[in-house]
């Protein structure tokens, strides 16, 4: 039925890569949207800014809008990241040469391991562009050695093999072949579903908790 619609507007947060693959593989029109209610909703579609709307990358990776749209800000309560028609966002992404915006993730999300810095989101779309990944979620655990480890979570898609030592065996060798060493996870857990807030939106304090004394894959 959802074919049959001009689009299918998403928002709110990141759409799971596997299903947005999915919903295009069935012949659906998805558009992203991207905005908050400081922007007055979204003011980004499919990563191009609406005409007035300027987005721009700061030095932390975070990503600033500027517009009209800003709202001017709460009533009685200072807000130190929304002032004079600029909004500094929590969230990280990126620009590509034609000002299209990707968003990679929160920035309080961002993994310190070793030294180097890492966003889940990229990592979370290698392992979701896996044909037997259905869904993924990465997350920093606490390591002794490097400080934080990179740990990732997947839910299987129908008719793969169940057998977690040869989904794990089978990641591994494709994130050797689309991510650095540093950036692939040292722990990984295949779930049957990854954990929600009341929302809908990843609890990742729940499966940061829940991998962060793992050294390998997750029993089911």
């Amino acid at each position: 039925a959802a074919a049959s619609l001009d689009a299918v507007l998403v928002g709110g947060q990141a759409t799971e890569p596997g299903l947005l693959r999915r919903a295009r593989e069935a012949g659906i029109t998805v558009v992203t949207s991207y905005g908050s209610s400081e922007t007055s909703g979204g003011v980004v579609y499919d990563g191009m800014a609406l005409d007035g709307v300027d987005v721009t990358i700061v030095a932390d990776g975070r990503i600033v809008l500027t517009g009209p749209m800003v709202s001017r800000g709460y009533r009685n309560v200072d807000h130190p990241d929304l002032a004079d028609g600029v909004f500094r966002t929590s969230d990280a992404g990126s620009l590509d040469a034609d000002g299209t915006l990707s968003v990679l993730g929160r920035v309080d999300d961002i993994i310190i391991s070793g030294g180097l810095k890492f966003l889940p989101g990229p990592i979370e779309s290698v392992l979701a562009a896996h044909p037997a990944v259905a869904a993924a979620a990465v997350v920093a655990v606490p390591d002794p050695d490097l400080g934080q480890a990179v740990a990732a979570a997947v839910v299987l898609a129908d008719g793969h093999s169940p057998d977690p030592a040869v989904i794990e065996r089978e990641l591994r060798d494709h994130c050797a072949g689309n991510l650095t060493k540093h950036e692939t996870p040292r722990i990984l857990a295949v779930v049957k579903h990854l954990p929600t807030m009341p929302s809908g939106k990843l609890d990742r304090s729940g499966l940061t908790r829940a991998l962060a004394d793992r050294s390998g894959t997750m029993p089911q």
